[in-house]
């Protein structure tokens, strides 16, 4: 929970709001799921992938791909906000198929950005919507189709009346976040802990990555989707400002899991470059709304590690 006042009365605006979330059986869309019901919220879930939830009648799931589902413009004219978190995710593996990559992060947005725009001439207050993007600028099909989506998004925002929020996330972590879905630091140093196996070090270790608990990308997210005063032009960067190194995060994790790896050089890894840095440097969140991450890196791996412990599946291991 926020330990902000001044965002948890925000968020106490999503009482009996009607959100649309994309993507929302995903690692992120769980999470805002989550937070949102706690403040009242009425979610319409929409994922082309159907999973086993206990969700209540606040959560209404449509199963259907962006591009197919019939209804898309009528079920956003129901609601109030809309958060786009459906896509392709992985810098190595989306290597193997571009086509579907772009097809999932711009085709599916721009069907988004049309059927927002359609809305808003039938409103007073333009609806306000969520698109999150990564938080690095490598060269790798993940990156190039997000960010390309991120910048159809801004150019709706400047020429076509549009208010969609484009959200830099950092290097988001947590419980829900599957190692068999695509290479993720946290996932896969932990997996390679618990199995004692080597813990493969691309590059040379020293990049400097921006871990952000996915509980307060959540938070993040959802403020953006309550507040006005959020500059729709440029990006917004979501993350905790502080860096640390990729070898450094790996002892972290070794030390919390009281695991026997070793730390081995892993080569370059496809579509990052060896030296790179993901970090927040904006504070436009912080000024604007007073959001700030709550979890310390410490607490997050720990709540992390012990969750994982408790669902080895996510990580691709049998209990």
């Amino acid at each position: 929970m926020p330990k902000n006042n001044n965002m948890k009365d925000l968020l106490e605006k999503l009482h009996d709001y009607h959100l649309l979330i994309t993507g929302g059986f995903g690692f992120l869309g769980r999470w805002v799921i989550e937070v949102a019901l706690r403040f009242g919220a009425n979610i319409i879930l929409l994922d082309r992938t159907r999973q086993t939830s206990n969700y209540d009648k606040s959560v209404e799931i449509i199963e259907k791909d962006i591009l197919s589902c019939e209804n898309l413009d009528k079920i956003i004219n129901q609601c109030n906000a809309v958060i786009h978190l459906a896509g392709s995710v992985g810098t190595e593996s989306t290597f193997k198929d571009l086509e579907s990559t772009i097809r999932d992060n711009v085709v599916t947005s721009t069907r988004i950005i049309g059927s927002v725009l359609r809305s808003n001439r039938k409103r007073k207050v333009r609806l306000k919507t969520v698109f999150p993007m990564v938080g690095n600028d490598w060269l790798n099909p993940y990156t190039i189709s997000k960010r390309c989506a991120a910048d159809l998004a801004i150019m709706a925002n400047l020429e076509c009346r549009g208010d969609f929020r484009v959200l830099r996330i950092m290097n988001a972590y947590g419980p829900w976040q599957s190692y068999n879905c695509a290479r993720k630091i946290i996932p896969t140093f932990i997996r390679q802990c618990m199995l004692n196996e080597p813990i493969k070090i691309f590059g040379n270790g020293y990049q400097c990555v921006d871990l952000i608990y996915a509980e307060d990308v959540a938070i993040a997210i959802l403020l953006s989707c309550i507040s006005s005063d959020l500059p729709n032009d440029r990006y917004i960067e979501v993350g905790t400002g502080i860096p640390h190194r990729v070898r450094e995060v790996a002892e972290m994790v070794k030390q919390f899991t009281n695991s026997k790896s070793e730390l081995i050089p892993a080569g370059k890894r496809r579509g990052e470059p060896l030296h790179c840095i993901t970090l927040a440097r904006d504070e436009t969140l912080r000024i604007a709304i007073g959001f700030w991450p709550s979890v310390t890196l410490e607490d997050g791996l720990k709540k992390t590690i012990e969750w994982y412990s408790l669902n080895p599946s996510y990580l691709g291991i049998r209990k």
